[in-house]
């Protein structure tokens, strides 16, 4: 359902809440124009701020920025100190986890599936990542986490957040955001089972998505995700194809990982 978050400006309108020239993100899909009653519109974006593209407006001032900030705040309830690892650290919810833990004095490592994700990780803010295809979890974190992590922000499941939970904390919090291990696979996800390490060290594991849990705290949250971007503290990073003929392709490097950021296709 992501995907079909649209950035939206109405060029006619005789509805009073949404006048010419309001910038809406709607549930759309993939289309040059259309009518619509104003059943599916999520959110109005007309105040950017001027340091951020519009294309903000379906990233760090949508789905992409809500999750990450309620996952961080709201679900992890993170704090100074604290050590926290993201899998899918590049991709378009990751970036932004990671500038955000930043801004609350958190040590942040990523996961990633290459050399130049991270770099990139790196250089939005990250203080470490690793390869999670020529590293063990294990040795990873003995390395980068010596004193162990205790907050997990989990975008990818599987057998890898397995792995990350029989290193964690007592007491380690985990917000699970996606599975995207396993989303392609074409067969079940087997993984080791976790309730035993998880029972031993009094942990935590909560999921949560964008339709069920974050709506109520939207206005919120992007209230505080502006000013973050104001200040120049959380940036949209993005990978952008232009024309509705990229979608197909767009689409599915997305979920092979091959973006950097979130993925934005404009037509």
């Amino acid at each position: 359902m992501n995907q079909r978050a649209g950035l939206i400006r109405v060029t006619k309108s005789r509805h009073p809440k949404y006048p010419v020239d309001s910038i809406l993100v709607m549930n759309v899909g993939w289309r040059t124009g259309g009518k619509s009653d104003g059943s599916d519109v999520w959110y109005v974006r007309t105040d950017i701020p001027k340091n951020v593209p519009m294309s903000a407006g379906v990233g760090i001032f949508a789905m992409t920025g809500l999750t990450a900030y309620y996952g961080v705040n709201y679900v992890l309830k993170l704090k100074a100190g604290d050590t926290l690892l993201v899998s899918g650290a590049a991709g378009a919810v990751g970036t932004v986890v990671g500038q955000v833990a930043k801004t609350m004095g958190c040590r942040v490592i990523g996961s990633c599936g290459s050399e130049e994700k991270i770099k990139f990780v790196k250089s939005v803010g990250y203080d470490d990542a690793f390869n999670y295809k020529t590293e063990s979890v294990s040795e990873a974190l003995k390395k980068l986490a010596p004193n162990g992590v205790n907050l997990y922000f989990d975008n990818v499941g599987g057998s890898f957040s397995s792995a990350v939970i029989e290193n964690m904390n007592k007491g380690g919090r985990i917000a699970c955001c996606g599975a995207v291990s396993s989303y392609n696979s074409k067969v079940p996800a087997q993984a080791p089972v976790v309730q035993g390490t998880m029972a031993l060290r009094s942990m935590s594991m909560q999921g949560f998505n964008i339709f069920d849990d974050i709506p109520a705290h939207a206005d919120e949250i992007y209230v505080a995700m502006k000013k973050l971007a104001a200040e120049g503290k959380v940036k949209q990073y993005e990978y952008v194809t232009d024309g509705f003929e990229t979608l197909p392709s767009t689409f599915i490097g997305m979920l092979q990982g091959k973006n950097f950021g979130k993925a934005v296709v404009k037509i």
